[in-house]
């Protein structure tokens, strides 16, 4: 078994339903948290064990899910600068002409076009989170090349309720 808690230090999750991107998405996809170690392994370094846990819990099933409920913030629309605006092409060193330097300024953040965006908000009774795969595993370690068995968590210990998912 191996299990992952996050706390929301913040006290609030902003992410959107991938079905509508004007509700948040509470409790959070375990797709969206194997995203985030992806993430995070790739800032970090190459570290071959990394990489294995990695590959090992992307075979896995979903994981069992604790996380209370979550009261949602009301979604407004805001309009933000697109960041898809090309960039304008010269040959270095040359000079760019007065369109050019004019075309170059529309970049600028506050003269680019706006498009409509939401932000959803969720807000939960209780930050914290726990993702759980109850598969039996093995640690991999640098110092040895053979399988130890991981302890019993004492998350295991826990009894489901209403939280559950």
């Amino acid at each position: 078994m191996i299990a992952i808690g996050i706390r929301y230090l913040m006290g609030w999750s902003m992410a959107s339903n991938s079905a509508d991107r004007e509700r948040p998405e509470w409790p959070p996809h375990p797709d969206r948290v194997f995203m985030a170690l992806t993430a995070a392994y790739y800032e970090a370094g190459d570290d071959e064990t990394e990489w294995e846990a990695l590959r090992w819990l992307e075979r896995q099933e979903a994981p069992n899910m604790w996380a209370g409920d979550a009261t949602n913030r009301e979604t407004m629309t805001t309009y933000v600068p697109v960041n898809d605006s090309a960039p304008l092409s010269r040959r270095a060193g040359s000079r760019p002409s007065v369109q050019q330097a004019h075309a170059g300024l529309q970049l600028l953040p506050e003269n680019r076009s706006r498009q409509p965006r939401q932000f959803p908000v969720a807000i939960p009774h209780d930050p914290r989170v726990y993702l759980v795969w109850t598969a039996r595993i093995g640690m991999w370690t640098k110092r040895y090349s053979k399988k130890e068995e991981i302890p019993t968590c004492p998350l295991a210990l826990l009894r489901p309720h209403q939280g559950w998912i």
